[in-house]
């Protein structure tokens, strides 16, 4: 497609006839049509009013809106003017926008607007505001706890949790008050029963064990090295939550590995990050389609060059015309020199001087019966000799009694008064221009 070219600009872009001057037209596309052959490409009704080009081929609003236009995130309907387009390549129209969502908050339930700030964290979508602590509702900072119940919390409030689940952990310990002064261990009988006995309602003892209770590790400084002796050989019997069995464990070192366990609970909650994100939305003009294919630009790269707009797939083949020194096309992303006034086009590598061969892409130049001259080989060996000083004309040059001129060359013959000058009158005169005065003067018959 031939975007810069202005050839056959007479001739109907629809039918190819020639457009005669007192025929109705219609100048789009950089071409020509007869008012009556400008229709859509689509229907093949004569397009009036607004149409787009697809393929360099006009379509009429309607088959451009049903058929090639971006569709609207929202209404699911084609958008053929403004439209509102996201980061994320999604388009609306500038109507539906207002009532276009994020979905809804995890927080309070209520919808988030498109254009309403997120706070992403732990997989859900919240308000900014509604992103708060699980336990005082206070705002979460940018680094916050979460529980085992993935619930977020504040560093005060985790801390007071995990305090309160020691606190829990040790009463469970100490089934029965400790009063300052008493001893802080005691010797329990526990009394193995056989469990079909129990089922039956007869409970037959089995044998007993002898268990050693306590509350801190201070229990084992008032017990003295024997005691502690005796309490690390002792057997204390935990309820397994899971099977109900009775299990073995060393009572200190059963302890231990309890309280572990929960701290791990209450330590394997991990820090989170919230992520905050804003949807940023910008205006897309109605021409925002690519210049090649005609479809909007929505997704992927766009290209604007010389106020033309690409996909930038279909920008890699754009070309502006053929080269006259290769005649090969010259794609809009190679280096070219282009002469509008004679409708011709250059590879910046192919423009060079006919008879020196040197380039001429940095300034002006001559064109010698369709070859391109540098000014210095022009005036050395094309250039035509004035009439008035037989030296060559090389640049701005006069016509004048079938001859060329300098233009400061061209003077009275008989008083050297300037004649090129714009409404100067003079009179040929056996080959020799003069000026009015000097005709009169020398009684010359005007014929």
């Amino acid at each position: 497609m031939d975007f810069l070219s202005g050839k056959n600009k007479n001739k109907c872009g629809g039918c190819g006839n020639k457009i005669n001057a007192n025929e109705p037209s219609v100048e789009a596309m950089k071409r020509k049509f007869h008012s009556k052959c400008f229709a859509c490409a689509r229907c093949g009704d004569t397009i009036t009013e607004d149409f787009h080009p697809v393929d360099d081929k006009p379509w009429c609003d309607r088959c451009y809106i049903k058929h090639k236009a971006p569709k609207c995130e929202l209404c699911k309907q084609g958008i053929a003017d403004k439209r509102i387009k996201t980061d994320d390549g999604k388009v609306y129209h500038e109507a539906c926008i207002q009532k276009a969502t994020q979905g809804n908050c995890d927080g309070c339930g209520k919808s988030i607007g498109l254009t309403e700030p997120v706070t992403e964290a732990l997989g859900k979508s919240y308000h900014q505001g509604c992103f708060v602590c699980g336990q005082c509702k206070g705002e979460l900072p940018s680094q916050f706890s979460v529980d085992k119940s993935g619930t977020p919390l504040c560093s005060n409030c985790s801390t007071n949790k995990k305090k309160m689940s020691d606190d829990s952990y040790v009463e469970r310990r100490s089934e029965s008050p400790v009063f300052e002064g008493e001893r802080l261990s005691e010797t329990v009988e526990v009394r193995k029963i056989d469990d079909d006995h129990a089922r039956r309602g007869s409970a037959t003892e089995t044998g007993s064990e002898t268990m050693v209770r306590t509350s801190s590790a201070n229990e084992l400084n008032e017990l003295g090295n024997e005691g502690k002796k005796h309490m690390e050989n002792t057997q204390t019997y935990v309820r397994d939550s899971a099977g109900g069995d009775d299990t073995r464990k060393g009572s200190l070192g059963g302890m231990q590995h309890n309280e572990q366990q929960q701290h791990q609970v209450l330590d394997g909650g991990w820090f989170g990050m919230p992520t905050y994100r804003r949807t940023n939305l910008r205006m897309v003009e109605k021409d925002d389609h690519c210049n090649v294919c005609g479809d909007a630009i929505t997704t992927g790269g766009k290209v604007s060059v010389r106020g033309l707009n690409f996909h930038e797939d279909c920008f890699e083949n754009v070309r502006v015309g053929e080269c006259s020194g290769c005649h090969e096309k010259i794609r809009l992303t190679d280096e070219s020199v282009s002469v509008p006034k004679i409708q011709r086009d250059w590879h910046k590598q192919c423009l060079n001087c006919g008879l020196c061969k040197g380039p001429l892409h940095s300034g002006a130049f001559q064109l010698y019966n369709d070859i391109p001259t540098c000014d210095t080989c022009y005036i050395k060996s094309l250039a035509p000799k004035c009439s008035g000083c037989d030296q060559p004309v090389g640049g701005s040059q006069l016509k004048a009694m079938q001859k060329i001129w300098h233009p400061d060359c061209f003077n009275c013959d008989v008083c050297r008064e300037p004649l090129y000058r714009s409404g100067q009158e003079y009179f040929n005169v056996e080959g020799r221009p003069m000026c009015l005065r000097d005709v009169q003067a020398a009684n010359i018959k005007v014929m």
